[in-house]
């Protein structure tokens, strides 16, 4: 016989709204009791066998009085969809019921030990390394899905590809939804994004526009952060925000950001050069969009800055084609990014839909230390030539493996570094991150 408690009846509601993974536990007692005892045990069940082991912890105690004194852990093993303890686990009075709550759900990806605290909704890592690791599976896992889906069809138009997908019910975001599915109950940024997006489309992109909430542009770490932009490394909680990583509530990301840089008027001054980030030149039958001036006279001095995105949406094909195109530069406790973003949309039956089409992207500029003194150029495009078919495409390039400090916190100057796209035979632009 068993008995399911009301608070475990709300964390599975919990997680059928975050279309997660569903958990369940429960306990389980002998069909009579006897004796001076009540015994009991715990059941811990999940909707769908998962690809690994998952090991979920928890406590169980009298019901109505919750404690943390007699904690259980078990382990689901791949293939799996339920583990418990034995029947005489816990023991009690004669007259006393039992209950049980979860705590945790861990698992191993990319070879980290990663830890979700189910109160907090929270991730938790051991050490940067290990958040590293396990982004960069992310991004490895998420392009390696989706190019060995396309290459089934290497013949097929972007419209019939289009088609494809629905027929095969094919999700692009299939790896990063197995990740979080690792976790029952866990609500990522990543998931916010989209569901803001599905929803922005059904209203034909009026309400909540998804690149208000994402600060990152970036889906393997939006995959990783809860709603708040946050996670833990060891027992210090990171959180991102508009004005910076913050680390056990202290800003941490603004080390070196006020520093100012006047521009030089001399033979090599940056006031009297075009400057001009990597562009496609493609012949093409459609409109081209700049959102880049391409001098400095405007602006002697510039603040030198990280964490700042920006983005724009022109619709086009009188009105039934839209492309949203966006830059960013971020540092994040572990590593810092800079890239580019293109995502196509076109109406279809009435209604507005991601859309495949043969896309490239690239990134350049300048980014600097914290110190907004030493500086590199770069220059990234995606795919490396020709174009991928796709509904959107990025383009990241990382520093890793490091705390943030004066000398590894990527920065800019406003209007140094930039974006190109080109959707070919529809339309071409460009986007300078100005602020």
């Amino acid at each position: 016989m068993k008995k399911i408690y009301g608070l475990i009846i709300g964390l599975f509601f919990l997680t059928m709204n975050t279309l997660q993974a569903q958990i369940n536990v429960e306990i389980t007692y002998p069909a009579q009791q006897s004796g001076q005892y009540n015994y009991y045990g715990v059941k811990v069940t999940i909707d769908q066998a998962l690809d690994r082991d998952i090991t979920v912890n928890g406590y169980v105690y009298d019901d109505g009085s919750p404690n943390t004194n007699h904690p259980f852990s078990l382990t689901i093993t791949q293939g799996s969809q339920t583990a418990e303890t034995e029947w005489n686990f816990y023991q009690t009075c004669p007259a006393c019921g039992a209950a049980a709550s979860l705590s945790t759900i861990s698992a191993t990806y990319a070879g980290a030990a990663v830890v979700f605290d189910i109160q907090a909704n929270m991730l938790k890592f051991n050490n940067i390394g290990d958040v590293s690791a396990v982004l960069n599976q992310l991004d490895v896992d998420h392009e390696t899905y989706n190019a060995n889906y396309e290459s089934q069809y290497p013949n097929l138009t972007a419209d019939q590809l289009d088609a494809m997908d629905e027929q095969n019910n094919f999700d692009q975001f299939k790896p990063f939804k197995d990740f979080e599915r690792l976790f029952s109950g866990f609500y990522s940024k990543r998931a916010e994004v989209e569901n803001i997006e599905i929803a922005w489309l059904a209203n034909n992109f009026t309400g909540a526009d998804p690149d208000e909430t994402d600060l990152t542009f970036d889906d393997a770490l939006n995959t990783i952060f809860n709603g708040s932009n946050s996670f833990k490394i060891g027992n210090s909680v990171y959180q991102l925000t508009a004005s910076g990583m913050y680390i056990d509530g202290v800003l941490n990301e603004d080390v070196g950001t006020i520093a100012l840089k006047a521009y030089d008027f001399g033979s090599n001054s940056l006031a009297n050069t075009n400057y001009s980030i990597f562009s496609f030149a493609p012949i093409y039958n459609g409109p081209s969009y700049s959102f880049m001036p391409y001098g400095f006279e405007e602006s002697l001095v510039t603040p030198c800055k990280s964490n700042k995105r920006k983005d724009a949406e022109p619709e086009f094909d009188n009105g039934n084609k839209r492309v949203k195109y966006k830059v960013s530069i971020t540092s994040v406790a572990f590593r810092s990014g800079v890239g580019g973003k293109v995502v196509y949309y076109k109406k279809k039956n009435g209604n507005w839909k991601n859309a495949r089409t043969d896309m490239a992207v690239s990134c350049a500029g300048t980014v600097y230390n914290g110190n907004c003194a030493t500086s590199f150029q770069f220059s990234d495009r995606k795919p490396d030539t020709g174009y991928k078919k796709r509904n959107r495409i990025s383009t990241r390039r990382h520093s890793e493996d490091v705390i943030p400090t004066n000398n590894n916190i990527w920065k800019a100057f406003s209007n140094q570094i930039g974006m190109s796209f080109d959707l070919s035979g529809l339309v071409t632009g460009n986007l300078a991150l100005t602020f």
